[in-house]
């Protein structure tokens, strides 16, 4: 998975259950077994104007929900009544 590729620094989060590593945008899931998961980024740019004086922090966050093996049913909507 990746994440905005010109931010000045990533922060990612996955669950215990899923082995992975992190390299700046870039998120490699190494081992997980079958289930659904959750894999949150929060990705943080920092702007500076030394002409003005300014600071500007920029945050963006992502999350994706991915489902490793087979996928779970679908509910089945109710009938009319």
């Amino acid at each position: 998975m990746s994440s905005v590729a010109s931010a000045d620094f990533y922060v990612w989060t996955w669950p215990a259950g899923m082995e992975a590593e992190a390299d700046e945008g870039v998120l490699t899931v190494k081992k997980c077994v079958a289930g659904q998961y959750t894999i949150r980024v929060t990705s943080v740019t920092i702007l500076i104007d030394f002409e003005k004086k300014t600071k500007k922090v920029i945050r963006d966050q992502g999350e994706v929900v991915v489902v490793v093996g087979v996928l779970p049913p679908r509910p089945i909507p109710p009938g009319p009544m």
